[in-house]
């Protein structure tokens, strides 16, 4: 006889020759024929075919998002940006039932960035496909038996949280190492520079991209704190192959967000993108303060330009690049020269979206029961 299985168990089960879909996805069948003393084993055939239910089995609820896009373009691997409101009785107080699925009830990624209890949740989720005009998604909740699948790592096309459980994945390196240091253990990235007698002290921390990013455009995010020395510097940088970090003569995306510097002279904030650079005055300097949000608004890879907004005000923007990047590494360096007091950068939440203008719109339907 032909026996019957099943290698993707989540979205499938077999018994005996009945197929019962559990969730969407793809189902890869197994069949297979022993042999006897007559006859040899028959070569293993699989077949995959799509599974298409009501994949949220447990969830009580749902909405249908209305995605709006107006950019005459399609839209790939794309995260849009929707506000959940709390609907009482039927949803966690803490969001941690949502769930998202596309058209054919594929679960989507999405990235819960706040929320306020029994209020309202900021959530981000990564969309496969947007055609030009739109599309619809759907939202679920109403499981109490379920915990948060929030995700930033699955939903941008990078993200850090800069804290002591993503520490591991960076690689600290040190010029002058005492008294450097790193510390993640406060939920934020603090890099701690002293110089000595004149000689400059560098600590950074490396991290490589998922994948190179050498066009499109893109929302780069993060939130920096500092304070400065008397000679001392502090920057971001996503880092192209065609350059060090260092050097303003390669395709690198650098943003200094501080730089003093008594002997020079030189005063002022940075960014560069391709090979030109422009300043700027947007110091942070508040070691004891709030945090400062920072995005680049878009870094747009195909002309070369860039944006910086510090805590959604315009700042500096840069143009006119003339060497083509290709971003690989992220970069947190801090260098101070012993002149006087120490430099501190402290780092938080470093995401990379995809941008276009104008961005995607979501509105939300009426509340459906699940059947």
């Amino acid at each position: 006889p032909v026996t019957f299985t099943t290698t993707t168990t989540s979205v499938c089960t077999v018994t005996g020759n009945t197929v019962t879909g559990v969730a969407a996805g793809i189902c890869t069948l197994v069949a297979d024929q022993a042999g006897d003393s007559n006859w040899n084993a028959a070569v293993q055939v699989t077949q995959s075919l799509s599974v298409n239910t009501e994949v949220m089995n447990g969830w009580s609820y749902k909405n249908t998002l209305t995605l709006q896009n107006n950019t005459g373009n399609n839209l790939t691997a794309y995260q849009v940006n929707v506000t959940v409101p709390y609907v009482a009785g039927h949803m966690n107080a803490d969001f941690s039932d949502i769930r998202f699925t596309d058209a054919t009830n594929h679960l989507l990624s999405y990235f819960v960035s706040s929320y306020s209890a029994s209020s309202t949740a900021n959530v981000w989720i990564k969309i496969p496909f947007i055609p030009v005009g739109g599309s619809a998604i759907y939202m679920y909740y109403g499981n109490t038996s379920v915990g948060s699948a929030s995700n930033g790592t699955d939903t941008f096309d990078f993200y850090d949280p800069c804290n002591a459980s993503s520490s591991a994945s960076w690689t600290a390196t040190y010029q002058h190492p005492v008294p450097n240091a790193f510390d993640a253990s406060n939920g934020y990235f603090r890099l701690t520079a002293i110089g000595s007698g004149g000689a400059w002290s560098i600590v950074s921390l490396q991290k490589q991209l998922l994948s190179p990013i050498s066009s499109g455009s893109y929302v780069v995010s993060f939130q920096n704190r500092n304070q400065m020395g008397i000679c001392s510097w502090g920057d971001l940088v996503i880092m192209s192959s065609n350059d060090n970090g260092l050097s303003s003569n390669g395709g690198d995306m650098f943003v200094q967000l501080d730089v003093r510097n008594y002997c020079s002279g030189e005063n002022h904030n940075q960014i560069r993108l391709a090979g030109t650079r422009n300043l700027g005055s947007y110091y942070t300097n508040s070691i004891g303060g709030s945090f400062a949000q920072f995005d680049l608004k878009p870094m747009n890879l195909n002309d070369r330009s860039a944006t910086l907004y510090k805590d959604g005000t315009a700042v500096v923007s840069v143009s006119g690049g003339s060497i083509a990047p290709n971003l690989t590494t992220i970069t947190l360096s801090n260098g101070d020269n012993g002149y006087g007091g120490s430099d501190i950068e402290d780092f938080r939440n470093i995401i990379i979206r995809k941008y276009a203008n104008p961005e995607p719109s979501v509105s939300l339907g009426e509340e459906q029961s699940v059947p």
